[in-house]
C-alpha cells in the first residue's frame, strides 16, 4: 500500500492473529499464558490463502511477529502466493502502553523476524489497537523514523478533519508517511466503522453493504477492509472465562 495504491477501490488488509490474541482478551489471557492455548491461525491463514487464490485476490498480511518467529515457513508461504507481508508488532500490544524506546525496538524485531522469515521488506505497520490522530501522532513520527512507508492504524472520529478520514500522505519534516485510516461513514450523530473485523459481524450485513455501496459512490479513495483470520474458523475453542458480551 503506497501512493499509487490510493487509487485503487478496495485494500484488502487481513490480520494473522489467533483467537486469543484478541484485545477483549488482554486481561483474561496474558503472553506467558499463550502456550496452553491450541494454536488455530495456521490452519485458518492457509485457508484464507486459498479462498483468496479462488478468487485471484491479493492483499496485504499484517502479522504478529511472534507468530512469524515460531512459524516462518508460513510467512513464506503467504509471501510466496504473491501478497504483502507487514507488521502488526510483536506482542499484541497497542503502542499506547508502549513508551517510545519500545516501541521501536518493537517494530525492528518484528520486522527482523518477518524480513527473515519471507525475505520481503517490511514497509506497513497496523497496531493491535486502533489509534486516535490526537492522541497518538508520534507513533507515525516513529514510524518514518524506522523506514516505514505506511501506516494502517487510525480510526477518525467526527471530530477528524474530512481530509484525514481517507487515505492521505503525511509530511514530517524532511520524511513522509502515507496513513491508510479505518474507513467509516459519517451518521449525523458520530463517525461508524465500516472496515470489517466485529462491525460486520454484529451489525446487520444490509446496513453494511449499503454503507459500502456509498463509501464507493462518494469517494475515489479506496476503501479499507479487514478481518482477522480466527474469523473463518466457526470451530474455535471458546474462552469460557469471558463475558458472555
Amino acid at each position: 500500500m503506497s501512493a499509487e495504491l490510493k487509487r485503487s477501490k478496495s485494500l484488502l488488509t487481513i490480520l494473522v492473529e489467533d483467537y486469543f490474541h484478541v484485545g477483549a482478551f488482554e486481561n483474561l489471557i496474558q503472553q506467558r499464558n499463550w502456550q496452553n492455548f491450541e494454536p488455530r491461525y495456521e490452519q485458518n491463514t492457509l485457508k484464507t490463502l486459498d479462498l483468496l487464490d479462488r478468487y485471484d485476490t491479493k492483499a496485504t498480511f499484517f502479522v504478529l511477529g511472534w507468530i512469524a518467529e515460531a512459524n516462518p515457513d508460513l510467512i513464506r508461504e503467504i509471501a510466496s502466493r504473491g501478497h504483502e507481508v507487514a507488521s502488526r508488532g510483536f506482542y499484541h500490544r497497542s503502542p499506547r502502553n508502549l513508551t517510545p524506546n519500545e516501541f521501536r525496538g518493537d517494530l525492528r524485531r518484528t520486522n527482523r523476524v518477518i524480513e527473515d522469515a519471507c525475505g520481503q521488506k517490511v514497509i506497513g505497520y497496523r497496531a493491535a489497537e486502533k489509534l486516535a490522530f490526537d492522541q497518538s501522532g508520534w507513533v507515525l513520527d516513529t514510524l518514518a523514523d524506522e523506514g516505514f512507508t505506511y501506516d494502517a492504524s487510525f480510526l477518525p472520529t467526527s471530530k477528524t478533519e474530512k481530509a484525514k478520514r481517507i487515505a492521505h500522505e503525511i509530511q514530517l519534516g524532511d520524511r513522509s508517511i502515507w496513513e491508510f485510516p479505518y474507513s467509516t461513514t459519517d451518521l449525523g450523530v458520530g463517525l461508524l466503522p465500516i472496515s470489517g473485523g466485529n462491525y460486520f459481524r454484529q451489525l446487520p450485513y444490509t446496513l453494511m453493504r449499503k454503507a459500502v455501496k456509498n463509501w464507493h459512490d462518494k469517494h475515489e479513495d479506496p476503501f479499507i477492509f479487514y478481518f482477522h483470520v480466527w474469523e473463518l474458523d466457526p470451530e474455535q475453542p471458546r474462552i469460557m472465562a469471558a463475558s458472555r458480551v
